[in-house]
């Protein structure tokens, strides 16, 4: 057992990051066979990156802050070089995935610190092109869309204007929630971080709502300031591929009505980063052995075993602009730990 000096905190963050899957100077990375969505990739690419530091980087390729946090693998294991251009020759993407059961609250700084650490894995850069949000629980299917077009549109029985009473209530509901998360993005663009914001998943009808919601945020502002914020609107749409044969009309039209752009994406459904996904990684790369060596032990003297409870994810890109080649691509993953 190592003496009390030598125990490091216990910790209380974990920041988990795949460098530069494309090429993260460990040597070739391995995928599973294609295609494969955003969930296999990331955890593919964990593994992967975790078990070269730990193979080239024994004594180094954990990082522990006396706060507790703790980076894996550390900077010093799997550094983050500049690009390679001047910044201006790249596209840069991030798609920022907030997880289920983490409370809506915490948003703002999760966004400001997945920012931080996606311009930090770029080698430094100052900013962000495009912030694409995805939210637990949304999810776009083309068939659904159709019937709740219809649906808001349509008059109905009373037993059926009942339901669709609660329907509107419920979504409502959800458009406060995600007008409050959109807004503390919308800060980040004013201050010059991000130069535009985007949704995944949203329907017609969700979208609609969204704006709507913008728009009479920014009139209430002017009413009461004598003028608004700056109005920051989501100039993105990312669609499942599986839908982009099949986007309803209803959706086409609205959003080039409204100057969104319809993008399609590979990421799957359900959650990027579910825990037990999150413990195998963990589990497999043996990151708590420093703390069971130290000694760390639970109140009843039996060996510790930590949780890890996902709070959100963030896949980047770096798009070289003239070429369209990906030069840098990666996922940062953050988890409680308790």
């Amino acid at each position: 057992m190592a003496s009390p000096s030598n125990v490091p905190p216990s910790p209380r963050k974990l920041i988990l990051r795949t460098g530069n899957i494309m090429s993260n100077g460990l040597g070739p990375v391995t995928f599973p066979p294609t295609p494969f969505n955003s969930t296999t990739e990331l955890l593919s690419s964990l593994r992967s990156t975790l078990a070269r530091a730990s193979k080239s980087s024994p004594s180094s390729w954990l990082h522990i802050e006396p706060s507790g946090t703790v980076h894996v693998p550390s900077a010093s294991s799997v550094p983050n070089p500049p690009l390679s251009e001047d910044r201006p020759s790249y596209d840069i993407t991030a798609k920022l995935f907030y997880l289920p059961r983490v409370p809506p609250s915490a948003r703002a700084s999760h966004a400001e610190e997945a920012l931080g650490l996606v311009c930090e894995a770029l080698g430094g850069i100052e900013n962000v092109d495009l912030v694409i949000v995805s939210f637990p629980g949304i999810g776009f299917d083309a068939d659904d869309e159709v019937g709740a077009v219809m649906d808001e549109n349509s008059t109905l029985s009373s037993e059926l204007s009942a339901e669709k009473a609660e329907r509107e209530e419920a979504g409502k509901v959800e458009t406060e929630t995600v007008l409050a998360t959109y807004n503390t993005l919308a800060d980040l663009v004013r201050a010059g971080k991000i130069s535009k914001l985007g949704v995944s998943e949203f329907g017609s009808v969700r979208l609609r709502r969204l704006l709507r919601a913008l728009d009479a945020q920014e009139a209430e502002r002017e009413r009461k300031e004598g003028k608004g914020k700056v109005s920051v609107r989501p100039r993105v749409d990312q669609i499942n591929v599986r839908d982009c044969c099949v986007v309803p009309r209803e959706l086409v039209a609205f959003a080039k009505r409204e100057g969104v752009e319809l993008l399609t994406h590979n990421d799957g459904g359900g959650e990027v980063l579910a825990r037990e996904g999150a413990a195998e990684v963990v589990r497999e790369a043996g990151i708590w052995g420093l703390w069971t060596e130290s000694g760390d032990k639970a109140m009843d003297g039996d060996r510790k075993e930590y949780q890890v409870f996902p709070q959100w994810v963030v896949k980047y890109t770096a798009v070289v602009r003239d070429r369209g080649v990906v030069e840098n691509k990666g996922y940062i993953a953050v988890a409680e730990v308790r």
